[in-house]
């Protein structure tokens, strides 16, 4: 369709519904609505995936936690590498979890797992933490 038939459609359209033409004064389009179908992937979802020295442990990092944690101020903090947490595991806090993407810090009183899914769920109130 083109825009001249389409303005013509418009009058009609409008006569139909309000009984008279406007013919003088511009059409305006204020909103549009579209549906789209199209094939994202033909294979499936990718993983990042790190190499075998990646996964390890890195040692530890300095991180500050303020006068509400169990030890405030600078404390060291194991880092731990995203790509090599065991998954289901449940791991206490205080930690530092790094990936290529992202690091995590993980305060005293949490713990921290990963899942088969990928993610990260971290809960506060570690029981461990008397």
């Amino acid at each position: 369709m083109d825009l001249a038939q389409f303005i013509s459609d418009f009058h009609s359209a409008h006569e139909s519904i309000f009984a008279f033409r406007d013919e003088i004064s511009a059409v305006e389009m204020v909103g549009w609505t579209g549906k789209v179908r199209c094939r994202l992937r033909t294979t499936e979802i990718g993983r990042l995936e790190a190499s075998a020295d990646e996964s390890e442990l890195a040692g530890s990092r300095k991180a500050y936690f303020g006068s509400g944690a169990r030890t405030p101020g600078n404390t060291d903090v194991a880092l731990q590498r995203f790509e090599g947490l065991e998954t289901g595991v449940k791991l206490p806090g205080p930690a530092i979890i790094e990936s290529p993407f992202t690091t995590i810090v993980v305060d005293h009183d949490a713990t921290f797992l990963r899942t088969v899914a990928g993610s990260l769920i971290i809960e506060l109130g570690n029981a461990e933490a008397s």
